[in-house]
């Protein structure tokens, strides 16, 4: 969670993310390497998630995807999604603030860019 930085200033820090995951606000996922568990850190990427009401259906946000050699955990985290939208009765995953890099890696599994576009104005 360091590594997140300011991405969600003035919104959040990290700190906030990791206190709704435990308070169960958001949900908080993690890919392990199993072969480093009790010799150093097993943690290489994390995934924080919030099903998000609409008017007429649920939207898995998909919050926080980061980590390290992702070819080794993204199909899994896609397959994890996609089981978890579907047991919340989601109609769909979505990034709401996602870095433009994103969409090249999650094409594959049927990602494409919204016709919603975030737009933000500093007040102050």
């Amino acid at each position: 969670m360091d590594r997140l930085g300011d991405l969600f200033a003035p919104r959040a820090t990290p700190g906030d993310i990791v206190s709704a995951c435990v308070c169960g606000e958001l949900t908080l996922w993690g890919a392990f390497d199993e072969e480093l568990i009790g010799k150093e850190e097993p943690l290489i990427a994390i995934l924080v998630t919030n099903v998000r009401p609409y008017y007429r259906c649920n939207v898995l946000e998909i919050l926080v995807l980061a980590g390290d050699r992702m070819p080794e955990w993204l199909d899994k985290m896609n397959e994890v999604t996609t089981r978890y939208a579907k047991s919340t009765n989601c109609a769909l995953r979505e990034i709401p603030a996602g870095r433009k890099g994103w969409l090249r890696a999650l094409k594959k599994y049927g990602f494409e860019e919204s016709p919603l576009t975030a737009l933000e104005c500093k007040v102050g």
